[in-house]
């Protein structure tokens, strides 16, 4: 055996062996980077050293075989956010039952470990000057950072590369030289099959029911001039996703009284759904787009 071939076997079939004899001292001291160094330090330390966990341990060493020294270093880089131990040690045999290699342990890990919830503490930071230039760095909302980057955008050319633009805008801002920057607030719009949005047009959409994000409802005729919905867009007819909400109502005409034809306050709905964006001229930008999911 060739020694890459060596190499290509030690990191990766018989990965285990190599973290059964590793030592952090001793790689560091052939040249190993630190931080890969100590990443196989503490993978020995999992699979080898003492734990209360021995059950699951041994369990996770027979999962483990096959996988390369890159793939289990992956695993624990995901599992050092879970600060409790059973946990670590549940998702960690859950991921070493993953098959397809690298991406595949990524998406699961994804999937499976939450991500960190505690936001980002609130903060504006400054470097030191480097070539006549410093950076600062601001942790903020991020429907503050939405506001301030569709300003600095309003009036860029979209010849030029845009990020000198805003940094030039930022400063006119912040010396009094041009506008400040105004909140933005979401509002909904509606999205309108071309059959619907055809009829409306024609004037014939007084019993059509569109259903807006937020829940509420109205008919089809007074979108179009109505001070809540500011645009409306036509999609092809098409049926409702199985894993979005469903914002069709079904309603039922009552049938008319002693032969007179009735106008029925409960008017058919149509494959109506919404979105969420910001007001006026954001809605174009895709900084704007609702944050988090969050809709309406």
């Amino acid at each position: 055996m060739n020694p890459f071939a060596a190499l290509i076997e030690a990191m990766s079939t018989k990965a285990l062996a190599t973290l059964a004899d590793f030592v952090v001292d001793a790689a560091l001291a052939a040249g190993f980077a630190p931080d890969k160094a100590r990443a196989f330090g503490r993978l020995r330390e999992t699979y080898y050293g003492k734990t209360t966990f021995t059950r699951k341990q041994a369990t996770a060493l027979q999962r483990a075989q096959g996988f390369s020294l890159d793939e289990l270093a992956l695993i624990e880089r995901r599992l050092a956010g879970v600060k409790s131990a059973a946990e670590r040690w549940r998702l960690r045999l859950e991921l070493l039952n993953v098959e397809g290699g690298y991406r595949a342990i990524e998406r699961a890990a994804r999937h499976l470990i939450p991500k960190e919830d505690t936001p980002a503490r609130r903060q504006v930071a400054f470097s030191g000057s480097r070539n006549g230039r410093a950076r600062i760095t601001i942790d903020t909302t991020d429907r503050n950072a939405a506001d301030l980057e569709h300003r600095l955008r309003q009036h860029i050319d979209p010849t030029l590369p845009a990020a000198a633009q805003m940094e030039e805008e930022f400063w006119r801002i912040l010396d009094g030289t041009t506008g400040g920057v105004v909140a933005a607030a979401p509002r909904p719009i509606v999205m309108v099959p071309i059959d619907a949005h055809t009829r409306i047009l024609d004037g014939g959409g007084d019993d059509i029911e569109l259903v807006l994000t937020d829940g509420t409802t109205m008919t089809g005729v007074p979108p179009y001039g109505s001070p809540h919905t500011d645009t409306t867009s036509a999609t092809p007819p098409a049926e409702p996703s199985t894993n979005s909400s469903d914002h069709t109502r079904k309603r039922k005409t009552p049938p008319p009284e002693h032969g007179r034809r009735r106008k029925s306050a409960r008017k058919p709905a149509i494959n109506a759904w919404s979105i969420a964006v910001r007001d006026g001229p954001c809605a174009d930008q895709p900084s704007c787009a609702p944050r988090h999911g969050r809709h309406g």
